[in-house]
């Protein structure tokens, strides 16, 4: 979701960002590829790392 100077949301879809068929979706978010970047703390970040290691590593 964007904002303009007004400060009006505007919402798409993720599929409109057109993302590769390999790239990892949540790190391209969290790096702010599909815009607006998300307000996430230290500790979220990392316990979110956590679990996508986890599930890499049991498939």
């Amino acid at each position: 979701m964007e904002k303009d100077k007004a400060g009006a949301s505007e919402l798409f879809a993720l599929a409109d960002a057109e993302p590769r068929s390999a790239e990892d979706l949540a790190q391209s978010y969290l790096a702010g590829r599909f815009g607006a970047v998300p307000a996430l703390t230290e500790g979220q970040i990392g316990r979110r790392l956590r679990v996508l290691r986890a599930t890499r590593g049991a498939a």
